[in-house]
């Protein structure tokens, strides 16, 4: 498997991302919500094993897997597809991030990612 464990995690989730937005299921604002409301607060806390440890209760991941298995390989069997990344796709996420970024410049959001991830990192050194 070529590439960086991480980049291809995040190129995975990613490439479900743009799918959401070409099949109109979603806007580009729509998506970074829910997945930084989401998922991306618990990731930033625990892995998604461990995460899915948790959501199978006491009996940890043996029972969630036990009881959601089935229902997980049906969802990976529909995410075959895997997006047009052509010019009208390229606009339509340009222009959706240019609008949830609002005024803000690429310096603007810099920083403001960077603040937040040193508060992130120090509230979780200060709880382990």
């Amino acid at each position: 498997m070529p590439g960086h464990l991480a980049n291809r995690l995040q190129a995975a989730l990613w490439r479900e991302a743009v799918l959401a937005v070409q099949n109109g299921l979603a806007s580009v604002e729509d998506v970074n919500a829910a997945v930084a409301q989401g998922p991306g607060l618990r990731w930033a806390l625990m892995g998604p094993h461990m995460i899915m440890n948790l959501a199978g209760g006491k009996g940890g991941l043996e029972q969630m897997l036990s009881h959601f298995a089935p229902g997980i390989q049906g969802w990976w069997q529909t995410m075959v597809e895997t997006p047009n990344m052509d010019q009208k796709l390229q606009k339509v996420l340009v222009d959706g991030i240019n609008k949830e970024a609002g005024n803000k410049t690429i310096d603007d959001l810099e920083k403001e990612r960077d603040t937040r991830l040193i508060k992130l990192l120090r509230m979780l050194q200060e709880t382990k």
